[in-house]
C-alpha cells in the first residue's frame, strides 16, 4: 500500500491517525444530523401560527437538543 501512497506522493497514516480521523468523523455526521433534525422543527414551528404556538414543547425540544450536544 505504501508504494501505491509515494505514486501520489501521500504520506502513509498510521493506525492512531486514523482512529482519530473516524472519531472526528463520527462526531461531525451526529452534529450534523442534530442540525438537520433541529431545522426541520424550527420550520414548522416558524409556520406555526402566533396563538397556537405551545412555548413549553418548543423549550422542551430546545433543551433536548442542548443535551445531545453537550454529550458529544
Amino acid at each position: 500500500m505504501k508504494f501505491g501512497l509515494d505514486i501520489f506522493d501521500y504520506e502513509h497514516l498510521n493506525q492512531a491517525e486514523l482512529s482519530q480521523i473516524e472519531k472526528e468523523n463520527e462526531l461531525l455526521t451526529k452534529i450534523w444530523t442534530y442540525k438537520d433534525e433541529f431545522d426541520k422543527m424550527w420550520s414548522s414551528w416558524k409556520n406555526t401560527q402566533f396563538k397556537l404556538i405551545d412555548v413549553g414543547s418548543i423549550e422542551d425540544s430546545c433543551v433536548e437538543y442542548q443535551g445531545k450536544i453537550q454529550e458529544l
